[in-house]
């Protein structure tokens, strides 16, 4: 059985009603939902960004354009300073680039399809020693 009690401040005033619900939420475990909130999005933003592009080109494609995340796996579509592009074994091999490109590296699996990257006139910048002729 509970008793509810009035409570009263040193000024002799009843608490609003956020103070009370703040209390209530305290007693009841809730008050650290906005905490774990931010640390989660902080966590899951700072690991989604991590590998955000990195991506495998597809062994049957849509198309053969670069910028088509659906042609990657996962969909993604690598450009970016930290980001890798992977080619194996496709059935699509001309690979075409409509815009400027940067990415760490290109990797040809071992027993890798034959790729042209075409890239008509765009800029690549590869952070490593990958080099494409021109």
């Amino acid at each position: 059985m509970q008793i509810k009690q009035s409570v009263i401040n040193s000024n002799n005033h009843q608490p609003s009603t956020a103070c009370r619900e703040k209390r209530a939420a305290m007693r009841y475990g809730w008050g650290f939902l906005p905490s774990v909130a931010a640390i989660l999005t902080l966590l899951f933003s700072t690991a989604s960004s991590s590998f955000a592009g990195s991506a495998t080109w597809k062994q049957s494609p849509a198309s053969g354009d670069w910028f088509t995340a659906t042609n990657w796996t996962p969909r993604t579509i690598p450009n970016g300073p930290g980001d890798t592009a992977t080619f194996a074994s496709s059935n699509q091999t001309d690979v075409l680039v409509t815009t400027d490109i940067e990415v760490n590296g290109i990797v040809f699996k071992p027993r890798a399809s034959a790729f042209t990257i075409d890239r008509r006139g765009h800029h690549e910048q590869f952070r490593d020693r990958a080099k494409l002729c021109t």
